[in-house]
């Protein structure tokens, strides 16, 4: 029995010949980034709307100035 790691030999994503070693690893990784980029939409939506209620509401929240008078 050698002393190898055998993790270490799972690091590469290809076999020696070339095979990768997961061959829909690239249609995972193409879905996890569409389902990455719609979260990301719906929190740029979400946040974007959150700014619009707040500049609307903005004046309302001014407190009136006063005014000082020596």
């Amino acid at each position: 029995m050698h002393g190898v790691n055998l993790d270490l030999l799972a690091t590469n994503r290809h076999h020696a010949d070339g095979r990768p070693r997961d061959p829909h690893g690239q249609h995972r990784f193409a879905h996890l980034a569409a389902l990455h980029q719609a979260r990301r939409q719906l929190w740029h939506r979400r946040l974007a709307r959150l700014a619009g209620l707040l500049t609307a509401i903005r004046p309302a929240l001014r407190p009136a100035r006063r005014v000082v008078r020596h």
